[in-house]
């Protein structure tokens, strides 16, 4: 019975440790797997993609490169026609300003009607002058007519814009003058031009008449 027994056993011990011979053999073949298994499936996903990805890195950077440079021309172009916009828009501007600050220009009247108005104005206005600037059409022609004008030593600015008034329909301007002063002609004639406008005739009162001298 012993004898039985044990024999019965040399089988069943040989092959539980076949089993776990197994076992042991399995486990170390499975271990990579675990350990790799281990790993966060983002972190495996990252190593697989920079392995994979190495070669692609130059062909990613020019296409980088490439879109940076569209973005870079298209900026570029916008920011072209925005200054061409803005300067089509300050021009158009300028020219809108420019236009209502010059006002109408009148055309040159005749000589009759220009000696009529400056023997009224000369009889209106004592102690004047009167000078006919060929050019000074406009209301703000007398901005530069007075610039050059007004600071001869004989113009009284305390009269009148600065001792300076311009009738734009004749281009007569007049000249209030200091007390006891007379008018220098050469020294008028340099301003008026100064100016930028032609003198031409010169126009005072002798008694009650007009008299009218050539600037030129």
């Amino acid at each position: 019975m012993r004898f039985q027994m044990a024999f019965s056993e040399v089988p069943i011990t040989r092959r539980s440790n076949e089993n776990k011979a197994r076992l042991l053999s399995m486990e170390r073949q499975n271990e990579p797997m675990i350990n790799s298994g281990s790993q966060s499936p983002m972190k495996a996903g990252m190593v697989h993609l920079s392995k994979v990805s190495a070669p692609q890195k130059p062909v990613l950077v020019t296409i980088l490169m490439g879109v940076v440079l569209m973005l870079f021309h298209q900026i570029k172009r916008f920011l072209g026609l925005f200054v061409v916009v803005t300067l089509i828009q300050g021009c158009s501007t300028s020219g809108a300003v420019a236009k209502k600050s010059t006002g109408t220009q009148f055309k040159e009247v005749s000589k009759e009607a220009r000696d009529a108005v400056a023997l009224k104005t000369l009889q209106s206005e004592p102690n004047s002058a009167v000078v006919f600037a060929r050019g000074a059409c406009c209301q703000s022609c007398s901005i530069g007519v007075r610039t050059k004008v007004a600071t001869l030593s004989f113009v009284d600015q305390s009269r009148f814009n600065k001792g300076i008034q311009l009738d734009a329909k004749t281009q007569l301007v007049t000249l209030a003058l200091k007390p006891g002063e007379r008018v220098v002609p050469i020294a008028l004639k340099m301003a008026v031009e100064a100016a930028g406008f032609t003198p031409v005739d010169l126009y005072q009162l002798d008694g009650d008449e007009l008299k009218s001298s050539s600037l030129r």
